[in-house]
């Protein structure tokens, strides 16, 4: 029997329902494991974006505190969605000079763990460095196993992994 005889060829007309079927679902699970694989992506950007727009705000405070900036100390305010870098000892959220890290809808701030408590790390002048040591984690908040930590040690360094 020859597969490719004219008579053959003739007499098939086109692809049965299953094979269509089956087609379509190979076809969907491609798509499947492809958009998962895009948004682990996307989420694993945000976060690390998001981490070092956080790092940043930090270095900038710690960074116009040493440069005496307006003869001031500079400190960052932590909030669940927002780190926000304010002038003096005290965080004002009305105050018009805070600036803001950008942080993606995607992330929060979801751990504060500094001495002392609360929410804020404020920078010495002449020294840089701060009593306010610790972490602050960042994670997904569709995943809150996917994490960051920013570590702010005494001397004002900043660390992020």
């Amino acid at each position: 029997m020859n597969f490719f005889s004219p008579q053959n060829i003739l007499s098939k007309k086109g692809f049965t329902m299953v094979e269509i079927m089956v087609v379509l679902a190979v076809l969907l699970v491609l798509a499947g494991i492809s958009l998962g694989s895009l948004i682990n992506t996307n989420d694993k950007q945000a976060l690390d974006k998001s981490t070092l727009a956080v790092t940043a705000l930090l270095e900038q405070a710690r960074g116009s505190t040493l440069a005496s900036k307006n003869d001031s100390e500079y400190g960052v305010h932590f909030d669940a969605d927002k780190a926000v870098m304010f002038k003096g000892t005290t965080y004002s959220s009305s105050n018009s000079s805070n600036i803001s890290a950008p942080i993606n809808y995607r992330v929060q701030i979801s751990g504060v763990s500094l001495s002392g408590g609360g929410n804020e790390v404020i920078f010495q002048r002449l020294t840089g460095g701060t009593i306010y040591t610790g972490t602050i984690t960042l994670s997904l908040v569709a995943s809150s196993t996917q994490t960051k930590t920013i570590t702010i040690y005494g001397t004002g360094v900043i660390d992020r992994n």
